[in-house]
């Protein structure tokens, strides 16, 4: 077995598209992360793309868009991840975590902890969530508003509040604020959820990637002040449907297993458990 380092993101997905997409919504982040390089001209230049190869034939598929963020992987054998591991090793290749299906991204930490005597922690353990008929809560009359309705200081305070409770071990999480605010108000994909009387929006949701057939949900974060409100059911319905109706076949959502309450709300809108993730830092 070998890994190859494809040239550009249409080679990637020439040769891999078709494979990841029968299993859509559990690979959504390689596959969502590789159609955004594919729109933006000269994006390939920033990421690493990567088949592993057996016999001449991708058996497994990682992206890594920029130094600072995990390697994303694809469902793989334990062979194809210890080659993996081994040749991002011999190349020297700087990583700072990996994520990807349970099975994939556990096996890929056992043998980076083997080979390289360090050891991974999990930064987080996620249920995959797909949805095709969304189960609508009872109104309140408010509705979805587009970022470009709210000013930039206000989608900051919703993004800062989303990476202290999601990611509170980030490094340099205004960086990351910064980054997610300004994608998100360019690509216009970034929700809030208002009614007319509200002094401001009370949660907040993106239509974060899109793949052939869906469209994955993030960045749900409700203000403490906020919560048990059903707000969060509410706005993901909401921006789940209008995806549907933009012509997706299914919408996905990623969730903290170890958060009881956003797995059991997003069920009861309509997502049903398809699988895991798990994220691990690399020391």
């Amino acid at each position: 077995m070998n890994c190859k380092i494809h040239k550009d993101v249409s080679e990637f997905l020439k040769a891999n598209e078709e494979s990841l997409l029968k299993a859509e919504s559990e690979h959504n982040l390689i596959l969502g992360l590789a159609n955004r390089l594919d729109r933006r001209p000269g994006g390939s230049e920033a990421a690493m793309l990567l088949s592993v190869m057996r016999n001449s034939e991708p058996v497994g598929q990682a992206i890594q868009v920029g130094n600072t963020r995990p390697l994303a992987i694809s469902r793989m054998d334990p062979e194809a991840a210890r080659t993996l591991v081994e040749f991002l090793i011999e190349q020297n290749i700087p990583l700072k975590g990996v994520t990807g299906p349970i099975e994939s991204s556990q096996q890929f930490a056992d043998s980076w902890q083997e080979l390289t005597c360090r050891t991974p922690t999990v930064v987080v353990h996620l249920g995959v969530y797909e949805l095709e008929r969304v189960s609508f809560p009872v109104p309140d009359g408010r509705s979805l508003i587009p970022i470009h309705a709210v000013s930039s200081d206000l989608s900051m305070q919703f993004i800062r509040g989303f990476i202290g409770d999601c990611f509170p071990s980030e490094e340099d999480p205004n960086r990351l604020a910064v980054d997610i605010e300004n994608q998100q108000r360019s690509n216009e994909t970034l929700f809030f959820w208002k009614g007319a009387t509200d002094i401001q929006p009370v949660s907040m949701a993106s239509n974060s990637r899109e793949t052939r057939n869906g469209a994955t949900i993030s960045l749900v974060y409700t203000p403490p002040e906020f919560r048990g409100m059903g707000h969060a059911s509410r706005i993901v319905a909401a921006l789940s449907d209008r995806c549907l109706k933009s012509g997706k076949k299914f919408c996905n959502l990623f969730t903290d297993l170890m958060n009881p309450t956003s797995n059991s709300i997003y069920q009861k809108i309509g997502y049903r458990k398809i699988g895991e993730s798990k994220h691990f830092k690399l020391p």
